[in-house]
């Protein structure tokens, strides 16, 4: 069941399908459902990557690939999305697109491809 969030900069209504808890609005209001809470660490420094996608850490992997899947198409520069909020939206699904990826960031929140190099997520939200 979809529950309808009214935009309060321009009045848009946006519908959010479980397990959908985010959107940006097209006039780039950052809207979130009722029941999801502003994450506890709102550091500059750390995004959390289920945030980014808009989706709970319970998310299934086809959750988390239809999540992706309409982010990308939210946030591609192409279609009046920004640069910066589009590559968070790919490193994102790098991370948690990966069943292994994803369980080390689930275990230690830092978002590592593997390798001595970490993926650095731009925090656009």
């Amino acid at each position: 069941m979809a529950s309808g969030i009214r935009c309060p900069s321009c009045g848009a209504v946006h519908h959010l399908a479980p397990p959908l808890l985010l959107t940006i609005c097209s006039c780039g209001e950052k809207l979130r459902h009722p029941g999801h809470q502003e994450s506890a660490s709102n550091s500059q420094q750390h995004v959390d990557l289920y945030e980014v996608l808009g989706i709970d850490r319970s998310a299934s992997g086809d959750d988390i690939r239809a999540a992706y899947r309409q982010r990308a198409r939210e946030t591609h520069p192409d279609a009046g999305g920004q640069p910066g909020e589009f590559q968070a939206v790919q490193a994102a699904w790098e991370v948690l697109g990966d069943p292994e990826q994803r369980r080390r960031y689930d275990r230690s929140g830092k978002s590592s491809t593997g390798s001595s190099e970490s993926r650095t997520v731009p925090d656009v939200l």
